[in-house]
């Protein structure tokens, strides 16, 4: 291959990356879909868990804006929908900035879309909301991302708005459930749509 060709070719692959993103894909192997909405489980069924959805913790001040998995894997947690930032394409691509939200909340939430706390809890977590529903905690803007990462299921990650690291999400055990926690022993995950 001639240099000019080479140049050109590494060009396109660095200048238009999205191009090249790969179609996130349901349980049932389907592109997810920004228009549908999904439950979040685990790849694999059985002692793992359950899906994901706002609870109440030590911390949530008896509401529940704190994103967590279920302890059983027969609860299928609340629904989400995904929606890019930036361009809007008619499928969601992995590696591709998104917001994350429930499709309902409590009255006493402000909003329902994914947000990363920080305070004296030893990780950072997965809540909901706004700095409002975290009175005296720290809200850390940024987008989270779908990763490909194995044959079957994906994982989770957070990027920051103002840094170059993302974190993955993972769990930990808490009261109600398994807390959403920025970790890096990651969730493997499966979408399942809510209304098939």
């Amino acid at each position: 291959m001639k240099a000019e060709q080479f140049a050109t070719l590494s060009f396109l692959l660095f200048a238009f990356p999205l191009a090249f993103s790969e179609q996130v894909l349901d349980h049932y192997r389907k592109p997810v879909l920004p228009s549908r909405e999904y439950y979040i489980m685990p790849v694999l069924p059985g002692p793992s868990g359950g899906g994901l959805s706002p609870n109440v913790t030590d911390s949530s001040f008896k509401c529940p804006v704190t994103v967590i998995q279920r302890f059983s894997e027969n609860e299928c947690g609340s629904p989400v929908k995904f929606t890019e930032l930036g361009e809007h394409d008619i499928s969601v691509k992995a590696d591709t900035p998104l917001d994350i939200a429930f499709k309902e909340k409590a009255n006493c939430a402000t909003a329902s879309n994914w947000v990363v706390v920080a305070d004296d809890f030893p990780f950072r977590w997965i809540g909901i909301g706004t700095p409002n529903d975290h009175p005296g905690k720290k809200v850390i803007n940024g987008s989270f991302k779908i990763l490909k990462k194995y044959m079957v299921g994906y994982q989770l990650a957070f990027c920051p708005a103002h840094g170059t690291m993302c974190s993955l999400v993972g769990k930990t055990r808490d009261l109600f459930g398994y807390r959403l926690v920025l970790t890096d022993r990651p969730l493997q995950v499966a979408f399942f749509p809510a209304h098939v």
